[in-house]
């Protein structure tokens, strides 16, 4: 499970639209750094459920988690009204 950080205080500052962008913003980033045999979930308002299905050892496992929390926690700028970057 990916919970992803600040989404509440996105919500609360922002509004529901840039909430919502910045989600989708952190699937698309995690969505780029999975095989095509891996899976992608929304699960619950603030997590991603990630099923990685490729045969792997833990160096390889600990590998890919690593490139999707770089992926996921580079800075998110976000178009509502005005642009926001969450860093």
């Amino acid at each position: 499970l990916v919970d992803v950080a600040r989404f509440r205080s996105v919500n609360d500052s922002f509004g529901y639209q840039a909430g919502d962008q910045y989600l989708r913003e952190i699937a698309q980033r995690l969505q780029g750094h999975l095989s095509s045999s891996s899976h992608l979930a929304g699960f619950g308002a603030d997590r991603f459920a990630l099923l990685l299905r490729e045969p792997a050892d833990a160096a390889a496992i600990e590998d890919a988690l690593r490139r999707l929390l770089l992926a996921a926690s580079a800075p998110v700028t976000l178009a509502a009204d005005s642009s926001v970057s969450l860093t």
